[in-house]
């Protein structure tokens, strides 16, 4: 056994006597992130006798919120004498539930929502189920943050929640409209939120030569219609790889001309993505406020290039998605083979009918412009058309976009605000 002193770093081998294990007692707290800077890492520094341990380590943590989370070495680890061996850093998510956006018709109901604290190691914040192993986590209390019923409705979209155990409760009131939950600290602090969508969204089958046979949403994430030239068709605004969306100023109005700038929702709130706000962390507390930046809202470094699943090696549904359960958002691929309609079409209908599984399949896809990156503004509204998809990187190809003179896939900033159409998971 090793004796740390703390205030000093000075180590002391015990000689004699045998162990397997060491407890680290932090008192209030430490700090062992990384804070998005992987070269310089806060943390331990552990002192063991040099040699070979075939069966790597085991860490057991405990954070301030009484969450416990464990994880193991994936290899064999060698410690020379002198040398200090960093071992892997890998990014610790807590996340709670299994989806962020739930779909309920327009009925009165009560939606049962999971908000059991879940954690995953993995780099690409795929949902791996692992529970945190002390229900302290659980939150402790629910709030609405903003809800919106579609244009031409009145009354609330849903009433007030509530947590019961690990479970939270929404009324859905039958109201067609979005509103966003969050379940909170007792202190008011934001753990997670969802997005509540009321809508009679539905399946449509697509086909196309190289994506071969899939499934997408017959709409836009947070559309309640899917009638050419109807706002309610529009739906919800999204930056790129953040889990929660942005209403729509469903009364804006189509833009005469330059500079092309119609008012955004009052229901967002906008802040300068800096060191302290451009943070996963952060943007995850603040579900109403729209980070603007000239390209990324995310100000760490490493980027965020793997926060909606997009990768060479195949594509996964991750605890950001803001798709509904069973559902992602999609690759390239599924948008590569659309076909542009006539420039009359799409100015009739402030948008296009593109056709996705043969000439007799097609869905409505608005022009409903996009969030300007670091402006409080909606940019080409009824002009242009702007969909996410789920690759990151700096030029990664990451939007679908139409206009009245045709479609295209390149890259847009990931500070933009714009649409998601989600596609069905593949089995």
């Amino acid at each position: 056994k090793i004796t740390v002193e703390a205030a000093t770093g000075t180590p002391q081998l015990n000689q004699g006597t045998t162990g397997t294990s060491v407890t680290v007692d932090c008192g209030s707290g430490a700090n062992i992130s990384s804070n998005g800077d992987l070269s310089k890492p806060d943390g331990f520094l552990i002192f063991l006798p040099a040699g070979t341990y075939a069966q790597g380590f085991s860490f057991r943590i405990t954070d301030t919120d009484g969450c416990r989370y464990e994880i193991e070495t994936a290899q064999a680890v060698t410690v020379t004498a002198g040398v200090v061996t960093p071992l892997q850093s890998l990014p610790l998510t807590r996340y709670y539930g299994t989806a962020n956006c739930y779909r309920a018709d327009a009925s009165a109901q009560t939606l049962s929502i999971d908000a059991t604290p879940y954690y995953t190691f993995s780099r690409n914040y795929v949902h791996e189920g692992i529970r945190c192993t002390d229900a302290s986590g659980v939150p402790a209390k629910a709030q609405i943050v903003w809800q919106q019923p579609e244009n031409g409705a009145s009354g609330s979209v849903i009433d007030a929640p509530a947590m019961e155990g690990a479970t939270l409760k929404v009324p859905v009131t039958g109201t067609k409209g979005n509103a966003v939950v969050a379940v909170c600290k007792a202190d008011g602090t934001i753990l997670w939120s969802y997005h509540i969508w009321v809508s009679e969204a539905q399946d449509i089958a697509c086909r196309f030569e190289e994506a071969g046979a899939y499934t997408m949403l017959d709409r836009n994430l947070g559309a309640t219609s899917t009638t050419p030239k109807d706002r309610n068709a529009y739906g919800l605004f999204y930056q790129w790889g953040r889990k929660d969306p942005f209403a729509r100023n469903l009364t804006a109005t189509r833009p005469g001309g330059k500079p092309y700038e119609s008012a955004s929702s009052d229901l967002m709130k906008t802040e300068a993505a800096t060191e302290t706000t451009g943070t996963i962390a952060y943007a995850t507390r603040n579900p109403q406020t729209r980070l603007l930046a000239a390209k990324e809202w995310y100000v760490g470094a490493g980027g965020n290039d793997l926060l909606w699943g997009g990768a060479k090696e195949g594509s996964v549904k991750t605890v950001y998605d803001p798709c509904p359960a069973g559902y992602r958002v999609p690759d390239a691929r599924h948008f590569a083979e659309m076909k542009s309609t006539s420039s009359a079409e799409c100015n009739a209908n402030y948008g296009m009918l593109l056709a996705v599984n043969g000439e007799d399949t097609k869905s409505y896809f608005p022009t409903s412009g996009y969030l300007e990156a670091n402006k409080h503004v909606t940019m080409y509204l009824e002009y242009r058309g702007y969909m996410w998809l789920n690759a990151g990187g700096a030029t990664a190809e990451n939007r679908f976009y139409f206009n009245n003179a045709g479609v295209n896939i390149k890259n847009e900033p990931h500070a933009k605000g714009m649409s998601v159409r989600c596609v069905k998971t593949e089995q």
